[in-house]
Formats: structure tokens, C-alpha cells, sequence
């Protein structure tokens, strides 16, 4: 039985956010971004989709692994950045993962170990063409790392900074230096990995422009990459449930949770659900979430807590065990982002892995 709270996950509608995008970007390969757990909404989705996708890129060395366990047999690119110690570099390798590099020194690294170790490594370079956090200065020339024979570079890709904003003023610049870089890097050479720059702003913002591939993140998962882009025909996947708990009546004047944010001013009842910020459910939403049952919208009252919440039914009176509903017909990621003066990015990633989760239309 489903006790606490949980995800129901609509795969097929988020094969048609695929096939959308691939229907944008063409002949262009796709590589699926399944970082942080497929953005909150379980790692199992990499296995029902791989059939549709290129590759797939992770944050991390422990969930490449973890994709490795679940039958995951195309390419897995480390997208961010780790310490590169003989035992992560070692662990990529055996894992079959394409490391990411930003420097020159990085690479000397894994050359080192590989000529060590007897082994063969598999990296795509990473570009600094405007964001600033890490990868090769856009003036670098990486044409000699071709001719290390340890070493297999399998793709070069940077990162677009603006293309989710109205008022794009970076991205016609970053991808004429990235063009600029790749170009340079490959004069004379037959290369058949992957260039890639375009995210899912960029899929659906600049389609044509250069590289062989594009990286799917959140509009895979039926999330509009910003505001800009909410006429865009992504299916929602995921729909998010909790279950009642316990129901009272509280009187006038009584509080409701910790600090007593939320004080009755008259007779009511209440419900404690089973979700809380340890399940994803941000506490910045405390006493402004309304949450839904039997397509009614009832608000949490008072600071939501690590493991539940309270719902106020004033004059109704719901039953132990009734399910409400937080993510749905409702509320969307996007609506609750707003609430919470985020992005649909970090109340979708935030689901922690103790949410159960259920697939269905695979």
C-alpha cells in the first residue's frame, strides 16, 4: 500500500517529450540528462527510454554506477566536474563513463594512471564559452590531446548561459566561440564524437545551430525550460500524492506546528499529511501551498516539517487514509517554483528518494 507519499510517472509522456525535441533539433543525435535521480523522478526512467536517446549525462560517478546496474548500455557522460583521484578516474573507467575534463592538467592525470594502469580512458572536453564555473579557456588549443594514444576524446561541449531568458544577449556569442574553438581543434582530423552546446532552452530556442547533439533535461521531464517557453506542448509525466494521517478538530486559539506561524481563529478541522521537506516538499512553501482533495483546494497551515504537513478542511471533514494531492490538476512544478520564487528546477530535483515511485504506460 502506498502509506507516505509518492509519484505516479506517465512514461510515455515523457517519450513524447522526447521525440518532440527530436523532431526540433532533426538529425541531431539526443543525449538524455538523468542527473539527480532523473530530476527527482526515479533513475528507472534512463532504462524505459534508452531506446529513443544517444547517450546520457550524469553529475557523478556513483550514478553512472547506478545506471551501469540498471542494464543503462549507451554512452554515460560525468557532466560535472569531480576530484580526479586514481580511484575516481579508475572507477570511471571501469564503469565504462566518458569523463569530462576543463584543463589540461586534468588530462595529464588520467594519461598518467592509464599508462600505469595498462587501461584506455574516454573523455569529452569541456568548454568555458561564457558560464564561468570550469572547462577549457575558449583560446585554448586542445588539438595535441588527439595524439595521446591512451586516451580517447569521444566529444567537446559547452554550456549555454542564456537561452532561457527573454532577453538572450550571450548565446549568439557563445556558440559563434564555441564554433570557433571546435573548429580550430579539429582542423585536419575525422572526428566522429559528439559536439554539443544546445540544453533544452537551446533545443527548442536555436535548433540549427552548430554540433551533432543536444542535451534533453527538463523539458524530458514536460517542464518548460522557463517562462518564455510555456506554449511549448510538453506532457506533464509526474503526478504527486500524500496520504492523511490523522484528523482532529482544533479550537479557537489553538496553534498549528512549529512557532505557531498559523493560529485558529475559530473551530476547525485538520489533517496531517505524510509529506514533508525531507520528501521534497519545500518548507518556503509553509502557509501558502494549497494542496487538493476531491478537486477542492485546501492550504497547509503553519511550517511544513521534515516528514509531514497540516491541511486546513475547516468545515469538511476528511478520513484517515484519504489521499490528497500535491502535484496535478492542480499545482504544477512550474506554479509551485513560482510560489516559492524559484525555478521548476529545484522543486522537481528537491523529491527525495524516499517518495516512492510508480510507472505506468511503459
Amino acid at each position: 500500500m502506498k502509506d507516505r507519499n509518492w509519484l505516479e510517472i506517465d512514461i510515455n509522456a515523457i517519450r513524447q517529450n522526447i521525440l518532440l525535441a527530436k523532431s526540433h533539433v532533426k538529425d541531431k543525435k539526443v543525449i538524455g540528462i538523468v542527473k539527480a535521480d532523473c530530476y527527482g523522478l526515479g533513475s528507472q526512467i534512463a532504462k524505459y527510454c534508452q531506446d529513443l536517446l544517444d547517450g546520457f549525462g550524469v553529475a557523478s560517478i556513483s550514478e553512472g554506477e547506478e545506471l551501469r546496474k540498471e542494464g543503462i548500455t549507451k554512452d554515460i557522460l560525468l557532466l560535472g566536474g569531480f576530484f580526479m583521484s586514481e580511484e575516481n578516474i579508475k572507477r570511471a573507467i571501469d564503469n565504462n563513463l566518458d569523463l569530462s575534463v576543463s584543463d589540461f592538467e586534468q588530462v595529464k592525470k588520467i594519461n598518467k594512471f592509464c599508462e600505469k594502469e595498462n587501461k584506455k580512458a574516454c573523455i569529452q572536453i569541456a568548454v568555458d564559452s561564457g558560464m564561468g564555473r570550469w572547462g577549457f579557456d575558449i583560446n585554448d588549443d586542445i588539438s595535441k590531446l588527439f595524439d595521446i594514444k591512451n586516451i580517447c576524446i569521444k566529444g567537446i561541449f559547452s554550456h549555454l548561459v542564456m537561452a532561457d531568458e527573454k532577453d538572450d544577449k550571450l548565446s549568439a556569442s557563445q556558440l559563434k566561440k564555441f564554433e570557433q574553438f571546435c573548429t580550430h581543434a579539429l582542423i585536419g582530423k575525422d572526428f566522429e564524437g559528439n559536439i554539443h552546446i544546445l540544453n533544452s532552452a537551446g533545443i527548442f530556442r536555436y535548433p540549427d545551430t552548430f554540433g551533432n547533439a543536444v542535451r534533453l533535461g527538463i523539458a524530458m521531464y514536460g517542464c518548460p525550460p522557463s517562462e518564455i517557453f510555456e506554449k511549448l506542448p510538453l506532457k506533464n509525466c509526474a503526478r504527486w500524492y500524500a496520504r492523511i494521517i490523522n484528523v482532529k478538530s482544533i479550537k479557537e486559539g489553538e496553534g498549528i506546528s512549529y512557532g505557531w506561524t498559523f493560529i485558529a481563529k475559530r473551530p476547525m478541522n485538520v489533517a496531517s499529511i505524510a509529506i514533508g521537506y525531507a520528501d521534497g516538499l519545500q518548507r518556503s512553501l509553509s502557509g501558502i501551498l494549497k494542496v487538493y482533495y476531491k478537486g477542492k483546494a485546501y492550504p497547509i497551515l503553519g511550517r511544513i516539517c521534515m516528514d509531514q504537513c497540516v491541511v486546513g478542511f475547516y468545515d469538511d471533514l476528511p478520513k484517515e487514509g484519504d489521499i490528497v494531492e500535491i502535484i496535478g490538476e492542480g499545482n504544477t512544478f512550474q506554479s509551485m517554483a513560482n510560489l516559492s520564487e524559484t525555478i521548476n528546477y529545484e522543486i522537481i530535483s528537491r523529491i527525495s528518494k524516499r517518495t516512492e515511485k510508480y510507472y505506468y504506460n511503459i
